[in-house]
């Protein structure tokens, strides 16, 4: 009767650790202390701006690199903001919220020119395959929209504090809150920029506390 009793204990004792680990385990929320996203605009979405006119440039302290050896894509590279209310990740589900610094700014050099600004970018991440990038889009008052969005699993690596996340496909969400149709309407564009077309090609860099 007794060897039972402990036996039930020990089972319950277990249990208990499992459920507090798993908690634990949860919780893990950690502050991102420094890191940088890049982004690369794929060659196909750059032939459809210029095609309509439109150019690409940096807000500061991002910054721009163009390439030219197969095809054109542009590579920004963005500060990840890590502030007292900065940026935070929970490695063990995958959840969390990268706030950064500077933007991009969209211009159609023939009307006006017209311009629009993503500005303060958010990757929000709820789980290990869907992702959000949502913008202030325009100028005060800037709207802030979930201007693209992505559902692919990418590539995580973890070594010590160190971890990336790379190859979010991010591509232009649809409908009047959509990153495409406000592409369209603030910089005078005959048709919609493709929302099936990989938008942004996304790589996170960062360190966590």
């Amino acid at each position: 009767m007794h060897h039972r009793s402990r036996s039930v204990l020990l089972v319950l004792v277990v249990a208990l650790a499992l459920l507090a680990f798993a908690a634990t385990a949860q919780a893990a929320t950690v502050k991102v202390v420094k890191g940088n996203t890049q982004m690369n605009m794929d060659k196909n979405v750059v032939k459809n701006l210029v095609g309509q006119n439109v150019v690409v440039d940096d807000i500061s302290p991002a910054t721009l690199t163009v390439n030219w050896t197969s095809g054109i894509n542009w590579f920004f590279n963005v500060p990840i903001y890590t502030g007292a209310s900065g940026s935070s990740y929970n490695w063990g589900n995958k959840t969390g919220t990268f706030f950064h610094s500077g933007g991009i700014r969209f211009a159609n050099v023939f009307v006006g020119p017209e311009q629009t600004r993503f500005q303060g970018l958010r990757v929000i991440a709820t789980g290990p395959n869907a992702y959000t990038l949502s913008a202030a889009v325009g100028t005060a008052p800037a709207v802030r929209l979930n201007v693209a969005t992505a559902t692919n699993t990418p590539t995580f690596t973890k070594s010590g504090k160190k971890c990336s996340i790379q190859g979010i496909q991010f591509r232009l969400t649809a409908g009047p809150l959509g990153g495409a149709q406000a592409l369209k309407d603030q910089l005078g564009l005959t048709t919609l920029p493709s929302t099936s077309i990989v938008f942004f090609d996304t790589d996170l860099f960062f360190t966590l506390k």
